[in-house]
Order: C-alpha cells, then structure tokens, then sequence
C-alpha cells in the first residue's frame, strides 16, 4: 500500500474593507487605502471626514491586514504614529472585535474598516476585497 501525503490547503480568508457610505471612488484601491489608514487623506471627495477603524495590534487579522497594505507588522508603525502624533495628527481609532467594527460603521457615516467577509456585514458598502493568505477561519473569528 502507498501512501500519499499531499501538502495541506494553505490557509485563506477574504477580508473586505468596508463603509457606510459610498464614497464614490472609481480608483479605491491600496494605495488609497495605505494613505486614509496613515491618516494622509482624511475626508472624501465629497468632502466627508474619513474615520478608519483598527483592529487590535496583536489580532491576527490586524496583523495580516497590516502586512499586506503596509508589508510590515502593527508594531513597526510605532514610530510614524509617534512623529504623526507630535504634528497634532491621531492613528485610526482602535476596536475589539469584527462585530464592533460593524457596528462602529454601521453607526459613524465616515468610518472605513476591514472585516473578515464571514462576518455579517449587510448595510455596509463592500470597497475592496482583500485575499489574506496564511490566516485561517478560525483565525479570523469565523464560526
């Protein structure tokens, strides 16, 4: 008898970034994102005040989403938030949990934040979908 192993499935999770509003653009993409998230564009064009929304530094969705729009961990951001902080200008506000973050938005119209897609999400405007190798389900807080 020959047995096969065959490497596991690696790992997935979408995770969508997510608003109240439309805000209209037709280019949303990373590179907006990095600048709303570094707090380099804070309003729309319409001239809405954007409110990105964080998650933990230690969560492992907050840590993969980190990774793939900055390429580097919540904690090596530390020191721009820290000169960003001196010139008067705060880092995305921060909440527990992917319910939170729903709610947060689903109640603030500038607020901008990522979820996992398995989480209920319905009122929400979808921006951007995010693959996120190497975070599992379970990871994410998917049931």
């Amino acid at each position: 008898m020959l047995l096969v192993l065959l490497p596991s499935p690696v790992a997935a999770v979408d995770l969508l970034v997510v608003s109240s509003v439309d805000r209209g653009w037709s280019d949303f993409g990373r590179s907006t994102l990095a600048a709303i998230y570094r707090r380099q564009i804070q309003v729309d064009r319409a001239g809405h005040r954007l409110v990105p929304i964080n998650l933990p530094a230690r969560d492992p969705v907050r840590q993969a989403f980190s990774r793939w729009l900055f390429h580097r961990r919540p904690e090596a951001m530390l020191a721009y938030w820290n000169r960003r902080y001196f010139q008067g200008i705060k880092p995305p506000y921060v909440l527990d949990s992917g319910i939170a973050v729903v709610q947060f938005l689903g109640r603030v119209p500038g607020a901008i934040g990522y979820v996992p897609a398995c989480l209920p999400h319905a009122g929400l405007r979808v921006l951007l979908r995010i693959r996120l190798p190497g975070l599992s389900s379970r990871q994410a807080g998917c049931p």
